[in-house]
């Protein structure tokens, strides 16, 4: 799998937006969140929050494999962890793609076309503390955790962690080539 190609995200992305984050949480959080707040959730409303906010202080990048969206990247605009000035807000890959290298392409994309050339020098990104596949992942990237944190979810308080990224030429090395 190599003909995915990635783009500048638009409003009628967002169906496929959601669709693609709604199955990310459902592999990523199914020991994470209880089970009704998984299959509970509702694509059609999902993609109507992201219209509904679409262009605000976020910017959003597709990777599409034959035609569909399969993954997406949202850079915040302002960053939430003290003492970093990039976050990425949003990643992730439709499990049935995973591991062809979509989400470090997705990574390169968001530091070579937004965050390095506003001369942005270090990326925050949160994960929950128990989401063993996105840390995997940020710590094959060069991440590392720099604070404990707290998300919150439908009335109920998770723990998370903020993965730092100070050399964000090793972290596009690490996510390879085009």
């Amino acid at each position: 799998m190599s003909d995915w190609t990635i783009r500048p995200a638009t409003p009628s992305d967002a169906f496929d937006i959601a669709d693609v984050a709604v199955a990310g949480w459902r592999q990523a959080y199914a020991d994470i969140l209880p089970p009704d707040h998984l299959t509970d959730i509702d694509v059609h409303e999902r993609a109507e929050r992201i219209r509904s906010r679409w262009g605000g202080k976020t910017r959003t990048a597709v990777a599409e494999l034959d035609g569909a969206v399969v993954g997406f990247v949202g850079q915040y605009l302002e960053c939430r962890l003290e003492g970093f000035d990039a976050e990425i807000g949003a990643l992730y890959v439709h499990p049935r793609v995973g591991r062809g290298g979509i989400g470090r392409g997705l990574v390169r994309y968001a530091l070579m076309e937004w965050i390095m050339p506003s001369g942005m020098s270090t990326l925050g990104i949160m994960t929950l503390r128990d989401n063993s596949i996105g840390r995997a992942f940020y710590e094959a990237i060069g991440g590392e955790v720099v604070e404990a944190a707290e998300w919150m979810y439908r009335d109920c308080t998770y723990a998370a962690v903020w993965y730092g990224f100070r050399d964000l030429a090793a972290t596009l090395e690490r996510c390879g080539t085009p």
